[in-house]
């Protein structure tokens, strides 16, 4: 394999895809009092994704969730 420096296109991420391809690893947790329990959310503008995928619980560490970002550039692809 050969390292290059040459920047890499990324396109923004296919929500529905990752859904369907990692179904079996995501949880809907409902009833929560505490304001800043794991749920779904998501925001999505031009510039930026912000997506929290709440995952099952876990045996030793419990309720947790994988926070994911996206950054835009003006042409819609992702900068960071």
């Amino acid at each position: 394999m050969r390292k290059t420096n040459a920047p890499s296109l990324l396109f923004p991420a296919d929500i529905p895809e990752l859904l369907e391809e990692f179904h079996d690893l995501f949880q809907t947790y409902e009833r929560f009092q505490d304001r800043e329990s794991i749920y779904a959310d998501f925001r999505m503008d031009r510039k930026r994704l912000e997506v929290v995928f709440p995952l099952k619980e876990h045996p030793i560490h419990g309720i947790t969730g994988l926070r994911a970002y996206e950054k835009y550039d003006d042409q819609g692809c992702v900068e960071k």
